[in-house]
C-alpha cells in the first residue's frame, strides 16, 4: 500500500482513464509487485521525488504530480492485491474516487485499488488490522 496525501484539488491526466481530479486528503492505493516488492517501492519513490521518469502504471501520474506526495508505505507478505483492496473497500470512512484506478486489468471485482481515506479509516488500516480482516475473508 502507498499512502499518498493531496494538497489541494489536483488535476491529473492519467493513461486511458483520461483526465481524474481528486480532492484533497489521504489516499492509499493497492498494488503488488510479483518480482520485488523493494524494487518496485523503491522506483515509486524515485517518481514521487524526482517527479519525473517513465510513466507505466496509473500510480506513476499521481506520483509525479506536483500537488501529491507519497508519505509512506506498507507491505502484506502473502496477501493479494485484490484481497487487501476489497478489506479497504469494506471499511467506513473510505471511498472510490476513481472507478477503474489501478484496477482495469482486476478479475477479482475489485471497484478500484485506489481509494481516498478519511481519518477514522486510517488506524484501521494498521497491518495488523488487515491481517486479521484477511484472516476473517
Amino acid at each position: 500500500m502507498l499512502h499518498l496525501k493531496v494538497k489541494g484539488k489536483a488535476t491529473v491526466r492519467v493513461g486511458a482513464l483520461g483526465e481524474i481530479s481528486l480532492a484533497a486528503g489521504n489516499y492509499v492505493y493497492v498494488g503488488s509487485a510479483r518480482k520485488s516488492i523493494e524494487s518496485r517501492v523503491s522506483r515509486h519513490r524515485r517518481l514521487a521525488d524526482t517527479k519525473t521518469g517513465k510513466l507505466h502504471w496509473h500510480i506513476d501520474y499521481l506520483l509525479t504530480h506536483p500537488k501529491i506526495t507519497l508519505i509512506g508505505q506498507d507491505a502484506y507478505a502473502g496477501c493479494r492485491e485484490c484481497a487487501v483492496a476489497q478489506i479497504l473497500a469494506s471499511l467506513k470512512g473510505v471511498s472510490i474516487p476513481v472507478p477503474r484506478f489501478g484496477a482495469s486489468d482486476c478479475r477479482a471485482g475489485c471497484g478500484a485499488h485506489l481509494f481516498q481515506v478519511g481519518k477514522t479509516a486510517k488506524r484501521k488500516m494498521s497491518p495488523s488490522a488487515i491481517q486479521k480482516a484477511r484472516g476473517r475473508m
